[in-house]
Parts: C-alpha cells; sequence; structure tokens
C-alpha cells in the first residue's frame, strides 16, 4: 500500500506521467481502505481508476461499483451522478446506470434529463411501461397535457396502463 501511494503521489506531482502500473496501485489503494473503513477515500481512488483506466469494460465495471459505492454506502448524490452519467456515455445501449440515475434525478429536480432518460427507458419492451408512465406524469403535472399524451401513445396499444393513462389525460 505504501508503494502505491507513492506511485500516486509521483503522478499528483507530474500530471503528464501515467505509469503503466498506477491502475494496479489504484486499485490496490482502493482495496486497503475499503478493507480499512475508509470508503470515502476508496471512492477517491476508484474515481481516479475510472479516469486512468483504458479498457472500455474495465471502465465500466469501475463505474459500477464506483456508483453502488457512492450511492449504497456514502450517500453521495453528487459522485453518484457524475459516474452514472460517465458510463452512460460509456455504453448508451447499458440501460443499467439510465435505470440508476431515474430516482437520482427525481430526487435532484433534474426534470429535463429525466425526461430524457425515461424516454429512452421507455423504449424498453419489457418495462418500458412504467418509463413511459412516469414521463407522462412529469410531464402533465407540468402542465404540458398534449406532450404526456405523445408519450404514452406510442405504447397505448400493447401497454394497457398506458391506455388507461391516455383516457384518463
Amino acid at each position: 500500500a505504501e508503494a502505491s501511494l507513492k506511485l500516486v503521489a509521483i503522478t499528483d506531482a507530474h500530471p503528464g506521467l501515467r505509469p503503466p502500473m498506477l491502475p494496479r496501485a489504484l486499485a490496490l489503494l482502493t482495496e486497503g481502505y475499503l478493507e480499512g473503513g475508509r470508503p470515502d477515500a476508496a471512492a477517491i481512488a476508484l474515481e481516479r481508476l475510472f479516469l486512468v483506466e483504458k479498457d472500455l469494460d474495465e471502465r465500466i465495471a469501475i463505474a459500477e461499483r464506483l456508483s453502488k459505492l457512492a450511492t449504497e454506502t456514502l450517500h453521495d448524490r453528487e459522485l453518484a451522478l457524475r459516474v452514472l452519467r460517465a458510463w452512460t456515455a460509456l455504453d448508451p445501449t447499458d440501460l443499467t446506470p439510465q435505470i440508476r440515475l431515474v430516482p437520482l434525478l427525481r430526487e435532484e429536480g433534474l426534470t429535463d434529463e429525466l425526461l430524457d432518460i425515461l424516454d429512452t427507458l421507455s423504449l424498453d419492451p419489457m418495462d418500458g411501461g412504467q418509463y413511459a408512465l412516469e414521463a407522462a406524469r412529469l410531464l402533465f403535472e407540468s402542465g404540458d397535457a398534449k406532450a404526456s399524451l405523445f408519450r404514452l401513445r406510442d405504447r397505448a396499444s400493447f401497454d394497457e396502463r398506458c391506455r388507461d393513462a391516455m383516457l384518463e389525460i
């Protein structure tokens, strides 16, 4: 752990320096911090690891782990939002980070971004109805009944909940 700390300190002092063992050093620091009961320091090391890791699959795995740490242990919404947004940008086809963004965006009142995510999630043939309903509800509550109906229209032919919601509007 001490060698990892020294390597990280050297790279901090020389921002252009990225030794090949830096990701491994950050991974070791992360584990050491978690084992030592310092999830806040582990999150910092994991976020740095996310930034220096080049392999896409590894970056996605790091983002997933960091987002869980941020939401479940640290209750750090800002970090969770940042990581989930980055994860979504890395792999827009993976709905997992977008699903995890929904409650955070809702709690933060970030309605425009929430509507964008809900629109994407509503395309899912299995679970899209619940997201279309939520988007429609948000729009209806903001006074835009026409846009609310539009969000439900495409799913109403095969999703009874959306059809019923359209009738109520």
